[in-house]
């Protein structure tokens, strides 16, 4: 068995009858060559996480994780990490990594408005015999709106209702936004604090209803307030005035406030002395016209 290339040289003797000695020789060289092994390509892997895949807006700053793993047999060294969104994470030849060996990197970026954000980031590495190997991952961040509204009304006539009587108000609060709301409250400016809710999710409405007594004309002002689950605070407001009248009595020269305006009592309406006097003016004017032509 060889083991390495070998050269051997034979060398072959004799006598002839005189008895003078004869030899003679030649040489062969044998060549060994070691089994052909292929090199295995080289291979990473990428994981790339974000602390808060879900925000409310406003956002704010969103913190990033890559991790750049050598799954592979032979040793790499890594070249580049660059993020489609944010650029270049690392770029340079003094990474090394052996078999299983890891490095991590971090970088941040600000989402801040509505809408969904995902980036790919991608990894760069090369063996000793220049195969190249490369892996990317994504991460993805949403940021979602938060809103609340808030809608009153009455149950008071357009025209008013006469002082002292009850009047209803009716608050429909309604989460507008697409996460779900906290420690929802409604106060009115005039009668406090009218409803509470513990949470609220998106789209859903909840109605407080509140009656109370008007002696004058009341404009009220109605605010709702509520929370994310990010503490980010979500406000709406609403106005209704109800307008208040005086009964008429006789004796009063100048009523406060009359809506719908009174008159003394006649047996007739507006209209009905409006046509009254009319016809007056015409039969007067018919008379007199009369006497003339007489």
């Amino acid at each position: 068995m060889l083991e390495d290339a070998t050269t051997n040289v034979v060398v072959a003797t004799g006598t002839d009858r005189g008895g003078n000695e004869v030899s003679a020789e030649d040489t062969v060289t044998v060549e060994t060559y070691l089994p052909f092994v292929e090199e295995p390509d080289p291979e990473i892997s990428v994981v790339k996480t974000v602390d808060r895949p879900e925000a409310v807006e406003p956002g704010g700053v969103f913190n990033y994780t890559v991790v750049v793993t050598n799954t592979g047999s032979s040793t790499v060294t890594l070249t580049s990490v660059v993020d489609d969104k944010f650029g270049t994470v690392y770029e340079g030849e003094g990474i090394v990594l052996r078999p299983g060996e890891s490095r991590q990197f971090n970088f941040q970026m600000t989402h801040k408005a509505e809408g969904e954000y995902k980036n790919t980031v991608v990894a760069t590495a090369v063996d000793a015999h220049g195969g190249e190997a490369t892996a990317s991952d994504s991460a993805r961040v949403v940021v979602r709106k938060s809103g609340i509204s808030v809608v009153k009304s009455s149950d008071a006539p357009e025209g008013g209702v006469l002082a002292g009587s009850e009047v209803t108000y009716t608050y429909v609060v309604t989460n507008t936004g697409q996460v779900t709301l906290y420690d929802i409250v409604a106060t009115d400016d005039k009668l406090g604090v009218v409803g509470e809710a513990a949470t609220l999710a998106p789209g859903e409405s909840v109605t407080f209803t509140v009656t109370t007594v008007l002696d004058e004309t009341t404009t009220n002002v109605v605010v709702v307030t509520g929370k994310d689950k990010d503490g980010n605070q979500v406000r709406g407001e609403d106005t209704v005035t109800v307008e208040t009248y005086l009964p008429y009595h006789e004796n009063d020269p100048k009523p406060k406030k009359q809506n719908p305006p009174f008159l003394p009592y006649t047996g007739g309406t507006i209209a009905a002395l409006i046509a009254a006097s009319t016809v007056s003016m015409l039969i007067g004017g018919y008379l007199y016209k009369k006497s003339k032509e007489d």
